[in-house]
């Protein structure tokens, strides 16, 4: 997983997981590791970190949050009935 913005700090104080790792770091972003298993849980605690996280393998994971990320942008476009 690559964290953006605040993201690292965060992540750093407060892991997900016991299993996670810094893997590297630059100006721009921090690569994360983790070994766990991908539950609806799981899942949830990376959408908490909403924009400021993308995650890269596996593409499993990456496509269920691709997916996620998706219906929430139909939420959103829907018009307003107010």
């Amino acid at each position: 997983m690559r964290a953006y913005w605040n993201a690292p700090d965060y992540l750093r104080s407060l892991p997900l997981h016991s299993s996670q790792q810094e893997i590297s770091s630059d100006e721009e972003s921090t690569l994360f590791s983790f070994d766990v298993r991908p539950t609806y849980d799981f899942l949830q605690m990376l959408l908490a970190q909403a924009d400021q996280i993308e995650v890269i393998e596996p593409v499993s994971v990456r496509n269920e949050m691709k997916r996620f990320a998706e219906n929430m942008l139909t939420y959103y476009k829907i018009q307003s009935h107010e």
